[in-house]
């Protein structure tokens, strides 16, 4: 196998290992040695490919946010309707727990870098909600007012102390109870 290869391979897999090590321990928990642990190798595997944890938090993130990125505008793109699909894709496609410690973080600033490339994704998140509920809203109901609501439901679905115990017909069920109302039938 060609070396490039191999060098990719490894650097997903430590983009994935700190994604895993971010969701069970939100932003601060992320070392370089928690990493290697998740890895099943050494620290001096992981520092190989990344200069320090700032980096390696700011690597792994910023594939992550693109991926989604990717998913949401290739839902977009194909779907029925597009505005429940994003909706629904955005309860659900984050089983790791990932988004939550990404929220968390950049409501308490702890990395501000974090709290950039976060704040970027949401502000291009808000604008795709925007633009799909704008041909579709309520009486008296802003496309802004009803992306701020879209978010917010979204987020608290994740967010939410009993999130985990849901099943996701129930998130689903919330969340067009939430948002159906600012939606023009």
């Amino acid at each position: 196998m060609p070396r490039s290869v191999d060098r990719k391979q490894r650097e997903g897999e430590i983009r994935e290992a700190t994604l895993r090590v971010l969701a069970a321990h939100g932003v601060r928990g992320v070392t370089i040695r928690r990493v290697a642990a998740e890895l099943g190798a050494s620290t001096s595997v992981v520092t190989h490919f990344t200069a320090d944890k700032g980096e390696l938090l700011r690597h792994a993130i910023s594939a992550d946010l693109l991926a989604r990125q990717q998913q949401v505008t290739e839902l977009v793109s194909s779907a029925k309707d597009p505005l429940w699909e994003v909706i629904d894709w955005t309860i659900e496609a984050d089983p790791t727990g990932v988004w939550p410690a990404l929220v968390s973080a950049a409501a308490a600033d702890i990395d501000p870098a974090v709290s950039l490339l976060v704040r970027t994704f949401d502000e291009w998140w808000t604008g795709v909600i925007t633009e799909l509920v704008t041909d579709r809203l309520a009486d008296g109901v802003s496309s802004s007012d009803a992306a701020d609501a879209v978010g917010l439901v979204a987020d608290g679905l994740l967010l939410a102390l009993d999130a985990g115990t849901w099943t996701a017909d129930h998130r689903h069920r919330l969340a067009r109870l939430l948002i159906e109302p600012l939606i023009a039938r």
